[in-house]
């Protein structure tokens, strides 16, 4: 019977984490298998390695952040009336379902340059396929009101998914430092990202891809104006297309329409109402996971209370009308006339306006943990944010690594542009992309260009 050795384990874990990354985009059940059995052998692997883990000081500085991070969300835990559940969220929140498996195990021992490169062409080549299926999707019209979902899911997975890639993929293909077999994948998912883009219909992804693209091909462009000509003629290509297609051309009027479209207009009293949370709750919150639960509570009692005023006012109406007759009738002739005008058609008064859409989250990844672990778990989050951006712009600077490039960008697209229309630190699919991405370029940076045949 064959031993498992050491390295066969890590090459199982590299499979492992890899098939998280991949399968939480079509296969929920899937991913949680890989990850706990990604779990199982890093515990393993932490055994054998006497329990140390061999961390980079750069990996041991994240980790720092977040721990902050999760410390100062602890107050939010201790609900009240359910401290059990708040533990048990706090728990499934730190450890499982953000990808902070991923992290550890990349860190600790994933370090051979070969599997690394297989486990990010794993990963692009499978979003290749996530974006080519947005297109019959779209076209055939198959569900989400025309827009292209991918493997699964919510459109907005795809939507954030598409943000943190497509820049991933245009700087592997532009930068020497990599393979060429991931600039191969990194080739195909490029043009299939652009078709996921158009399709997904996304215009939070729009507008943060029209952000950071540029900034991404600034040094490039610097460097050769060809790139230049080559961006313009793609930019005009999509241009054409979307303009020659009347659905395109209405979402993209839609984006300014702040106050006349539906969406926008949902989204800023998401918002309005996530900062009426806050005020009420500002300490801790009004407990992980639980923002739905609140907002849904509180625009059932609206709901209700507007049910009451309506039945209030017709019965109030009514009685009126039944006062005014019986008071015609007891009038002269002409007073009658002149009494006729209380029963004449009024004025239709204006209904109460319910202004809480039926949605169950806060649109916003600062808002939303505001209000969930208050301005102290607001806190951590910007703390870790900035601790993240900070440390991967600054070694970029010193180092010009486009690891460190890539990780900035990776985080900003998803976290901060993306997390400012959506919760996208709360979408596990998006959350395991962007860990396992951040974490194997990492890795990647601490490791030379290898020569690996197909």
């Amino acid at each position: 019977m064959p031993t498992l050795t050491h390295e066969k384990l890590i090459k199982y874990l590299a499979i492992t984490v890899t098939v998280v990354a991949c399968a939480h985009r079509f296969s929920t059940v899937v991913a949680n298998i890989a990850n706990g059995l990604a779990l199982l052998l890093t515990l393993y692997l932490w055994r054998q390695n006497k329990y140390s883990l061999n961390l980079s000081d750069e990996a041991k500085g994240y980790m720092k952040a977040y721990l902050v991070f999760m410390l100062l969300i602890l107050p939010s835990v201790f609900i009240p009336d359910r401290p059990l559940e708040g533990l048990k969220e706090y728990f499934n929140f730190v450890g499982w379902r953000n990808g902070n498996i991923l992290f550890v195990a990349i860190m600790a021992f994933i370090k051979r340059r070969d599997y690394l490169v297989n486990m990010l062409t794993a990963l692009l080549l499978t979003t290749t396929v996530d974006c080519l299926l947005a297109a019959p999707q779209s076209l055939l019209n198959m569900g989400h009101g025309g827009r292209g979902w991918g493997l699964g899911g919510n459109p907005l997975y795809l939507s954030g998914i598409l943000c943190m890639v497509l820049p991933v993929a245009l700087v592997i293909v532009m930068e020497p430092a990599f393979e060429k077999r991931l600039k191969r994948a990194a080739s195909c998912t490029l043009a299939a990202g652009i078709v996921g883009l158009i399709f997904n219909n996304s215009r939070s992804a729009w507008l943060t891809e029209v952000t950071v693209i540029p900034c991404t091909l600034f040094k490039y462009i610097r460097q050769q104006k060809k790139y230049l000509v080559i961006f313009a003629l793609v930019v005009a290509g999509i241009a054409a297309f979307m303009a020659a297609k009347p659905v395109y051309m209405a979402r993209i009027r839609t984006i300014p329409a702040t106050y006349t479209n539906w969406s926008h207009d949902a989204r800023g009293l998401m918002w309005k109402h996530a900062v009426s949370i806050i005020q009420d709750h500002p300490v801790a919150g009004v407990g992980l996971w639980r923002f739905t639960e609140v907002y849904l509570e509180a625009r059932a009692k609206k709901i209700e209370a507007i049910k009451k005023q309506a039945e209030q006012e017709k019965a109030a109406a009514k009685k009126k009308a039944q006062q005014a007759k019986v008071a015609a009738k007891k009038q002269t002739q002409q007073a009658k006339a002149a009494a006729k005008k209380p029963n004449q058609p009024q004025k239709a008064q204006r209904k109460p306006k319910l202004d809480m859409p039926k949605l169950d989250h806060a649109h916003n990844n600062f808002l939303q943990i505001a209000a969930e672990t208050g301005l102290t778990g607001l806190a951590g989050f910007l703390f870790f944010c900035g601790y993240v951006l900070l440390t991967s712009f600054n070694n970029y600077r010193k180092y010009h690594n486009p690891c460190d490039k890539l990780i900035f960008i990776v985080f900003v697209s998803n976290i901060v542009l993306m997390g400012m229309f959506d919760v996208t630190f709360y979408m596990s699919p998006g959350m395991s992309f962007m860990i396992f991405l951040i974490a194997a370029l990492l890795q990647m940076k601490t490791t030379t260009k290898i020569d690996i045949s197909i």
